[in-house]
């Protein structure tokens, strides 16, 4: 961000050490913080012009009041102020909370509240250790964070839940940025952005690969051709862009089919499904490899044309394809009517309020939607960190996908590699 975006009473987002020196040496009389929770919001919510309405409110309080902003690397806010006109600022944030009023985080917080999901309240002359503690929790999250994204990289599973750290920064791609980036696909082997995650059960902690799913790293692509740009800001090229790239992932596939002995999954665009790239790509799957191929689909793709996915959903296990629904959140899961989509496996998102909060009547609600739908298996995505697998267990869920069980099964690879070495 450019030093005009933010002033001197703002620090620069990225820079936690900032912060913990700050509020080493702050005077805490008269002096209110303020932690608004951005992080938790769900990745559809996280929208640019959004945030920076947040980042432009408390600008303008760090000149009214005597105030520091600090934004995170998660893009959470805290902001640190003397002698604050409370009144006007709640009245702010809840202004603030209108935007983002879709996400659980805001509907179901009492934002009158001074401590909420949303946003915490600390006076720092009666909470000062109350608010250092949850500071040090949170950059200390933060660096694991970016510690597990980091060191799985290259196997993290994206889509739009992916934690990015530097999309405020990018500029938005727009046509032009797209006509330039689809001819370079075009010329480049797609399987160097092809990337395999796994689909595991838990036992104790180990855990037994039973699929893996591959998908083509946008991520990657992103990085590679297009830097400067975000790549998902625009619905429409973005959902282009997904069907050229599920072309590709197709003729890739096609090209080494016979290599395949793990049972795999694919996420398909529902267009790609019905197109004649995908018939043409499934008259060619030999017999032994058939059986362990899934086919992912959107829960956006329902949302947008019911018809149209049960459709292409029908016709894909007319063809002896398992279907997977891909997306689901905690608040789809209970919109939806899962005996009538009738899909043989579904992805929930890990939500991880159910572990800062426990399972609640609403996450009640979540078990026994789970218990009784007629799918076949429930699996729990998105998982950073061994809470996930306990609110998974809360759920009666067995199988697992995200950063914590790639790290696990690395280390169980890692452990057998040094037993052999050493007998």
């Amino acid at each position: 961000m450019s030093q005009a975006f933010i002033p001197d009473q703002i620090v620069k987002r990225g820079v936690e050490h900032d912060l913990l020196d700050f509020i080493d040496r702050v005077e805490s009389k008269d002096r209110t913080a303020l932690h608004l929770y951005l992080s938790r919001l769900q990745a559809g919510n996280k929208r640019r012009h959004y945030i920076q309405a947040a980042i432009k409110l408390f600008e303008f309080y760090t000149q009214r009041f005597e105030g520091r902003l600090f934004i995170l690397s998660n893009y959470d806010l805290i902001f640190v102020a003397k002698n604050v006109d409370e009144a006007a600022l709640q009245k702010s944030i809840e202004e603030l909370a209108n935007l983002f009023n879709k996400d659980p985080i805001v509907r179901f917080s009492q934002l009158d509240n001074k401590k909420t999901r949303f946003a915490s309240w600390f006076k720092l002359e009666q909470e000062y250790e109350a608010f250092v503690a949850a500071v040090q929790k949170t950059v200390k999250d933060i660096e694991l964070q970016k510690g597990a994204l980091s060191k799985h990289s290259s196997s993290a599973n994206e889509g739009v839940f992916e934690q990015d750290y530097d999309f405020l920064d990018r500029k938005v791609a727009g046509l032009a940025q797209f006509v330039d980036l689809l001819p370079l696909l075009s010329r480049v082997n797609i399987g160097d952005f092809v990337r395999d995650q796994a689909c595991c059960v838990m036992a104790g902690d180990s855990a037994r690969e039973v699929f893996y799913e591959k998908y083509v790293s946008i991520h990657d692509i992103q990085r590679t051709f297009m830097p400067e740009f975000s790549l998902h800001e625009s619905r429409a090229l973005f959902n282009y862009l997904t069907q050229f790239l599920d072309e590709k992932m197709l003729d890739h596939l096609n090209d080494d089919m016979q290599s395949y002995e793990r049972a795999f999954s694919i996420n398909m665009n529902t267009t790609t499904l019905l197109s004649d790239h995908f018939q043409e790509f499934e008259s060619k799957i030999p017999t032994k490899v058939r059986g362990k191929i899934i086919i992912e689909m959107q829960v956006n793709d329902l949302l947008h044309d019911l018809s149209g996915f049960l459709f292409a959903k029908d016709f894909v296990r007319d063809l002896g394809f398992n279907v997977l629904l891909d997306g689901l959140d905690q608040n789809s899961l209970m919109l939806l009517d899962m005996k009538r989509i009738n899909v043989d496996l579904c992805k929930l998102k890990w939500n991880m309020d159910w572990a800062t909060y426990g399972l609640s009547d609403e996450h009640a609600a979540v078990k026994e939607k789970v218990q009784n739908s007629n799918v076949r298996e429930f699996i729990l995505s998105h998982c950073d960190s061994p809470q996930a697998i306990e609110a998974g267990k809360e759920l009666d869920i067995s199988m697992y996908q995200g950063l914590y069980i790639d790290s696990t099964l690395q280390n169980a690879r890692r452990a057998q590699e040094n037993k052999i070495y050493r007998d």
